[in-house]
């Protein structure tokens, strides 16, 4: 659990300093900041369920959705 802590603190870094830098840096490609993001979304999600958590904020907000 700790190296996935490490690696989402690594992607969240990557896309602040892009935010930071003004879209100007080695980092700026559309790909790498979504990719790094989804990463960060999926750890984040994965280290929720595996503490317990039953349910994910999207399944406590759906029911009130009217579409």
């Amino acid at each position: 659990m700790k190296s996935l802590s490490i690696v989402q603190d690594l992607a969240d870094g990557i896309m602040a300093l892009d935010d930071i830098l003004d879209v100007n840096g080695p980092f700026s490609k559309p790909v790498l900041m979504s990719s790094a993001g989804l990463l960060s979304a999926l750890i984040s999600t994965h280290k929720s369920i595996s503490n317990g958590a039953t349910h994910l904020w999207f399944f406590e907000w759906a029911p009130h959705c009217h579409i």
